[in-house]
């Protein structure tokens, strides 16, 4: 087993009504992110690693996958990311999510 680092880059964009302003937006954005740490956390996702801009909508996830090789990392982990999205609101009404950016690669580890 390997353990690979697989990081994705998007935009979450709201549905729907439009918020009041650019400070419920953003306080919006930070709830649902929020929800999806916690699914992540619930999913038991390794080393889980999110970044956000509140002004923008961008949005980079990061969490480690133990697999034999990179076809079965980039499945379960793309799978995991996106089982989280899901639950917290993503693909459902409320929040779309544009990804623009996607990589998998091994762990270096010292030995």
């Amino acid at each position: 087993m390997t353990l690979y680092e697989l990081e994705v880059e998007g935009r979450l964009v709201r549905l729907g009504a439009k918020p009041s302003s650019r400070e419920s937006l953003a306080r919006n954005l930070e709830a649902f992110i929020d929800s999806v740490v916690a699914e992540l956390e619930r999913l038991d996702a390794k080393d889980i690693d999110v970044s956000t801009n509140l002004a923008t909508g961008r949005v980079r996830v990061g969490i480690a996958v133990d697999a034999d090789d990179l076809p079965t990392a980039q499945e379960v982990g793309s799978g995991t990311i996106r089982c989280a999205f899901h639950a917290a609101g993503a693909a459902t009404p409320g929040w779309r999510v544009d990804w623009v950016k996607g990589s998998t690669v091994p762990e270096l580890v010292d030995v």
